[in-house]
């Protein structure tokens, strides 16, 4: 890649643009929409690795990232603060934050399973508007402020990972590398947050065998049974899915 020169300041010669030009050059490009067969390929590969045992257990600490996340994410917003974030496996975290009243309580646990989706729907958006670069940015900054609260070896390794190949896309892969990476990421999470979902809905209350669960914690601070947490839940994943697979199946 030829990296343009510009006059310096003192009109002593040319210079290499520096961080900022060449990061507004990144993000200013235009990311192009993978093509319709790739787009499906891709979400049919991340429903397969969503519902094989050895495959969720890979890559299922993503969808529990942004579980976790989300409810640092609530807290702050809505108030608090967050104490640390740690994933404790490929469907497991815990995330310990402060908060001020059964608002702010209730916001916290309700926003951790409709994240997974809701962040794939904005990745989604993102790529359908030539914005993949963007994407990966704010991904970069989110895995970097996810570091200081941190705890565990498989947070540390997760948050690190996605933060690495964030940021080494962003600068160095193509744009069209860029709106692949982007658009897997989408359906990884759009896809593993409904399954887990469908999986806790199974598990509670088919097998009967999940113990407490973030919908409890909401129907404690705010009102009713946990199941209709859960349905809102799956209705808002669900709807993540719906508007977000045209958006990852239109090139």
């Amino acid at each position: 890649m030829i990296t343009p020169l510009r006059r310096s300041s003192d009109g002593s010669g040319d210079e290499a643009p520096g961080f900022a030009d060449q990061l507004d050059a990144v993000l200013s490009t235009s990311t192009p929409l993978p093509p319709a067969w790739l787009g499906v390929t891709l979400g049919v590969v991340a429903f397969v690795v969503a519902i094989t045992s050895t495959w969720a257990r890979v890559l299922g600490a993503l969808e529990v990232f942004a579980h976790e996340f989300g409810h640092a994410l609530a807290a702050v917003v809505s108030g608090g603060g967050v104490h640390l974030i740690r994933l404790d496996g490929h469907d497991h975290g815990v995330t310990y934050a402060w908060h001020y009243g059964a608002f702010s309580a209730g916001v916290t646990a309700f926003f951790g399973y409709p994240a997974p989706g809701l962040a794939g729907w904005g990745l989604a958006y993102l790529v359908s508007a030539g914005k993949a670069a963007s994407a990966l940015a704010v991904l970069v900054v989110i895995t970097f402020l996810v570091l200081f609260v941190a705890r565990g070896m498989l947070t540390v390794v997760v948050t690190v990972g996605l933060l690495v190949v964030s940021a080494a896309t962003l600068w160095w892969a193509s744009p069209w590398a860029q709106a692949v990476l982007v658009t897997a990421l989408a359906w990884l999470l759009l896809i593993g947050g409904l399954v887990h979902l469908l999986a806790l809905t199974r598990d509670r209350y088919i097998y009967g065998g999940d113990g407490p669960s973030d919908a409890d914690a909401v129907a404690v601070e705010w009102f009713g049974p946990a199941l209709l947490w859960i349905v809102a839940w799956i209705g808002i994943s669900g709807w993540c899915v719906w508007a977000s697979a045209p958006l990852l199946v239109a090139g």
